[in-house]
């Protein structure tokens, strides 16, 4: 039954209270967001607590509590809010939250402080709430005490390690032999699976120089500084390799930064599609067996309620989530009520005092802030609370998410706004976009609540490798290609995990329609414009084509979102279409495009009516001419202008056009009405 607190932002407070004052009660009754963080509120008797900061002088406000919110899939709704505003400043030294963190003193960064969701301590909720202790609903039936006769349970204490294993560590530290000392570290963990201890073998390893090579790091893990290369584990590499990667770590002894790693694949899943059981099937093994660490409970358990939605909402999200609870349930006895033996202060003196290189930035940081847009794409929430950090600052990105925000609302911006929101592109983007800034045409560049959102790929072979794998691309949704660049390296960039999220990709290559069906991660493609297919020819044996680039992505396995396919492709023809009409693609589109040469369209069109799937909506383009159609019904026919290259189409394709179809005669020119009448 956890209570969590977070941050409503400057921006969304304002819209929704700008003249609230202390004491009035906001009838408040939910919270958008779609952050994981919030994902325990799905316990029963949770309680929700908000709060947001004032300016000028940063008061803290609690402005509602929302008893047991359920999600509907954009927001936490509860019950309106019964708890008045309540300005909470004189507790920011007294809240500690389960982290036993507490709130940041520091000046300018009490929102961004908050922007990640806490897990509040009974105390706190009592602090908040005034020192009432307010009930929380019923849980489901209370466990029944243990008989009087029954011994009180001792809590689980792991192996002491031998006083000899610390005392070699602390000599190596002395020593100042920093390699021979995280081997000794390493040692002592085997038996002692201390978080304490794990925090010192970060330390150690971030002191240490990283192996340029994957594999020479893995055989050196215990006297490198292996963090930096698992960071590497599944960039700049087809899955294939990925997986070899994740294996090979199967032969190490118990690391802790081992399971740190595989724990925050977990977070933000590399690899999302039926074929990646092998890497997933490893990745559990590991955290169940050799590398079984603690902080795997903490880590996961926050993720678990919603955790099939974190992997994409399909089949395999749900059994990895399965796969995440059976995990747990092996874990807490072992590890959940451990008294952990305490690292010697002697041995805490002499560890490096330099931060180790975390994986994710501090809480609060503009760096952490710009992680959470780049985890939750979807979510306004992280945008807001960024914008209102960089306000703050006075930086000109803030005012430019809040000016996209406004747009975004359908607020019309004055002409002296848009003016200003374009210079702020033209001045900042290249900072903004970091090595992105290499890789798209910047005049073509498109962003919504300020990020980019819709570019077309200028892929330089030199800047794609900085540009691989950055988050940037997390809240990309439609990428536009350049035929001739589209090759080898960019198919790799479209390949990587960032991608995930994109929606719509268009002037796709033979190249990139194999790649991403045989693609080990389940991208989220809703429409993909095919340019250029040259095995769309017919083959010499018995008029079939050759299909070995086709039929990956036919099979429909890779690309489960795709709702809508454009072959812009001259040669299309009922031949290239044959494997098609029967594949599980064709069965899922809603909509297919075909603009093949005006000669195959006659006979496309009797092939459509016989072929195509009962429920797909076919259009077929004659230059400006559009006919949309499905196997059963009339055909309905319009266009979008007159020109004499489509007239000379009309002409040629009349030629074709079988007689006595059920013409629907829309938007149409002149001479374009009385031909296609004329042909009945």
């Amino acid at each position: 039954m956890p209570d969590l607190l977070a941050i409503v932002s400057k921006a969304v407070f304002e819209a929704d209270a700008r003249n609230a004052a202390a004491g009035q009660t906001l009838p408040m009754d939910r919270y958008t967001s779609k952050n994981p963080g919030l994902a325990a509120l799905s316990e029963k008797g949770s309680r929700l607590f908000l709060v947001t900061v004032r300016p000028p002088d940063e008061r803290l406000w609690l402005v509602a509590v929302l008893e047991q919110p359920r999600h509907d899939g954009a927001a936490w709704i509860a019950k309106k809010n019964v708890v008045p505003i309540t300005d909470i400043g004189a507790l920011r030294s007294k809240i500690r939250f389960t982290s036993d963190t507490g709130i940041t003193e520091k000046k300018g960064a009490l929102g961004m402080s908050l922007q990640t969701p806490r897990s509040l301590i009974p105390a706190d909720v009592s602090l908040l709430l005034g020192g009432k202790a307010v009930a929380k609903a019923p849980t489901a039936k209370a466990e029944a005490p243990a008989p009087a006769s029954a011994p009180a349970r001792a809590p689980a204490k792991r192996p002491v390690a031998p006083a000899a294993s610390w005392a070699l560590l602390q000599k190596e530290l002395q020593a100042k032999r920093l390699n021979h000392a995280l081997s000794a570290a390493l040692d002592l963990w085997k038996d002692s699976r201390s978080p304490g201890l794990a925090g010192i073998i970060d330390q150690l390893s971030a002191a240490l120089p990283a192996e340029k090579d994957f594999d020479d790091a893995v055989k050196k893990a215990a006297t490198t500084n292996l963090t930096a290369r698992l960071a590497t584990l599944t960039a700049d590499v087809r899955f294939a390799e990925a997986c070899d990667r994740v294996i090979a770590l199967e032969n190490l002894p118990p690391d802790p930064r081992v399971a740190a790693q595989l724990n925050a694949f977990l977070a933000v899943p590399p690899f999302t599609a039926q074929s990646s059981r092998d890497f997933w099937n490893s990745l559990f093994e590991q955290l169940a067996g050799t590398h079984a660490d603690p902080r795997t409970i903490t880590m996961l358990t926050p993720l678990l309620p919603k955790y099939d939605q974190i992997f994409g909402g399909t089949k395999m999200g749900e059994s990895t989530a399965a796969k995440i609870a059976k995990l747990l349930k092996a874990l807490n006895p072992r590890f959940a009520e451990a008294e952990f033996e305490p690292v010697p202060a002697a041995i805490l003196a002499l560890v490096p005092k330099q931060a180790p290189k975390a994986a994710t930035p501090a809480a609060g940081s503009e760096e952490a802030l710009l992680a959470a847009v780049y985890a939750n794409p979807d979510d306004d929430a992280p945008r807001q609370v960024l914008a209102d950090a960089l306000m703050e600052k006075n930086d000109p990105r803030g005012e430019f998410i809040t000016l996209q925000f406004r747009r975004a609302a359908g607020e019309t911006l004055t002409p002296a706004e848009t003016k200003k929101e374009k210079q702020l592109i033209e001045a900042h983007q290249k900072q903004w976009l970091g090595p992105l800034y290499d890789m798209v045409y910047k005049d073509q560049n498109v962003f919504e609540r300020g990020f980019l959102a819709q570019c077309r790929l200028r892929l330089l072979g030199g800047k794609i490798r900085a540009a691989m794998n950055h988050p940037g691309w997390n809240t990309v949704r439609e990428i536009s290609l350049s035929t001739g660049g589209t090759l080898e390296h960019g198919t790799n960039l479209l390949l990587q995990p960032a991608m995930r999220n994109l929606k719509a990709l268009d002037g796709a290559v033979y190249d990139v329609v194999k790649a991403l069906g045989e693609s080990a991660t389940e991208h989220r493609l809703e429409k993909l414009v095919i340019a250029w297919m040259h095995y769309l020819e017919v083959g010499p044996e018995n008029g079939e084509f050759v299909a070995a680039d086709w039929e990956p992505l036919i099979s429909g396995k890779s690309l489960p979102h795709l709702k809508e396919l454009v072959l812009d492709v001259d040669k299309t023809n009922p031949d290239t279409l044959k494997t098609f009409w029967k594949s599980p693609l064709a069965s899922r589109l809603a909509r297919l495009v075909l603009k093949p040469n005006y000669g195959a369209k006659g006979s496309l069109i009797a092939d459509i009516r016989t072929n195509a799937p009962a429920n797909l909506t076919v259009e077929l383009e004659v230059g400006n001419l559009r006919l949309v159609m499905k196997r059963k019904g009339p055909i309905a026919v319009t266009s979008t202008g007159d020109d004499k290259s489509t007239d000379y189409q009309l002409d040629n394709f009349l030629k074709t056009l079988p007689k006595g179809l059920d013409l629907k005669l829309g938007e149409l020119t002149p001479k374009q009405r009385a031909a296609l009448e004329s042909h009945g």
